[in-house]
């Protein structure tokens, strides 16, 4: 082989280096071998024929000088024994090859049916544990709307129908799809406790908060030196022992805290609220008795002059006392008997330059006239309190007295303080 056909049989140019040509070999001698290491004898023979020109041509181009003969390398001399036939399959072969893969269909169906099994198993435990807190949420709610005599509301039929649904499938057996069915019914009793707790905040605001700051706070008694009276369908509203709102809102907040879905509660309470629930229940204990829808409080008066002279009656609680008068007089302030009326007179019913003071049509009538007064606490199982009121002219003299008052509560309806320490804010 000269050296042209060494150089195109290694598919390099005439030239090329040492290196080039020794990388080529070694490229074209491995894929040579790895065709004889797989071919059949006949094919083998072929492949050996090419190896042996492939060593030619590496050393003819490597070195012009050596002959033919001496280029044949052992090193890239192999024979190859003959391959074996291939032992033909018969029948028994056959069987042999298809019950192996029925054997490996049947293993891996059994594997892929347990690991469903197991799966399934799995989710049907989750659900019921979803279940059980959805039900446990639907119970809750209701317990608070019975305790309130609340309807249903918008929020709570929705989850209602999400937990009818939700059952229905896991009936069919979705119990994966119902266990998420069933988280959604939990999430959504809570939306319907929040929206409850929103409706109170804005209940509190609107029923409490707002008519104390524009109907209560700036007029009497809670402003003693205001000359506008509080209308008593305004305090009847907020403080009625039944149906007020101080206690109407605050129970349903006390009753919604009771109320826990996924071990937390969602009544967030005002915060004056408790406070405000506190100073309210003094005016409701002194304004009203047991179930009263309005003002209703009995009490016993006595009128003490300091003029032996002057002969003073007092119009109050649909009774009239008299300086005259040696005991306790029995009274009730209630809407129709709200007013008072002290009046001075002589003895023998002579005009009297003294003043009088009316507050016949007033609601708060005898809290009117007693602020003329100062009230000196109780004293000797009653109420004290001294008058002084100075007549017109230069007659005029000075009206002066004592108001003596029992009553069946502990809390003084006609003491200032009982309404100054109340707000709302």
């Amino acid at each position: 082989m000269d050296r042209d056909e060494a150089y195109k049989l290694l598919g390099l140019y005439v030239g090329a280096t040492n290196e080039q040509i020794q990388s080529k070999f070694d490229s074209m001698n491995a894929e040579l071998r790895a065709q004889l290491a797989a071919g059949t004898s006949l094919a083998g023979n072929d492949v050996q024929a090419k190896l042996d020109q492939l060593g030619l041509a590496y050393h003819t181009a490597m070195s012009d000088d050596n002959s033919a003969a001496s280029l044949i390398s052992p090193a890239t001399r192999v024979i190859e024994p003959p391959a074996p036939p291939a032992p033909a399959k018969g029948k028994r072969g056959s069987l042999v090859v298809l019950f192996m893969a029925v054997t490996m269909v049947l293993i891996a169906s059994t594997s892929f049916g347990g690991i469903w099994y197991l799966d399934n198993q799995r989710d049907i435990k989750q659900a019921k544990r979803e279940q059980a807190g959805a039900h446990a949420a639907q119970d809750a709610w209701e317990k608070y709307r019975a305790a309130q005599g609340l309807p249903q509301t918008t929020d709570g039929l929705r989850a209602d129908e999400a937990l009818a649904l939700a059952e229905r499938t896991l009936d069919e057996g979705y119990a994966e799809e119902a266990g998420e069915d069933f988280k959604t019914v939990q999430e959504l009793y809570i939306t319907t406790l929040k929206a409850e707790n929103a409706r109170l905040a804005t209940a509190w605001d609107t029923e409490v908060v707002t008519i104390w700051k524009q109907r209560l706070k700036d007029r009497f008694p809670f402003n003693r030196d205001s000359e506008t009276d509080v209308d008593m369908g305004d305090v009847n509203a907020l403080f009625q022992p039944r149906n007020g709102a101080v206690w109407r809102i605050s129970a349903s907040y006390d009753a919604l805290g009771d109320i826990t879905i996924m071990d937390r509660q969602y009544a967030t309470v005002p915060a004056k609220l408790r406070e405000t629930v506190e100073s309210a229940k003094v005016i409701r204990d002194a304004l009203y008795a047991e179930d009263a829808t309005t003002v209703d409080v009995p009490f016993s008066i006595k009128l003490i002059g300091k003029i032996p002279l002057l002969v003073i009656e007092l119009d109050t609680g649909g009774a009239t006392v008299s300086t005259r008068d040696e005991n306790f007089t029995l009274a009730r302030w209630t809407l129709k008997q709200s007013g008072a009326r002290l009046a001075p007179k002589k003895v023998g019913d002579r005009p009297s330059k003294q003043p009088e003071i009316d507050f016949s049509e007033s609601s708060w009538g005898l809290l009117h006239l007693l602020s003329y007064g100062d009230y000196k606490g109780e004293v000797d199982g009653s109420h004290l309190w001294n008058f002084e009121v100075t007549g017109e002219g230069t007659r005029g003299r000075t009206l002066e007295g004592d108001v003596r008052i029992q009553l069946l509560g502990k809390n003084n309806p006609f003491d200032f303080a009982t309404y100054s320490g109340f707000s709302a804010e």
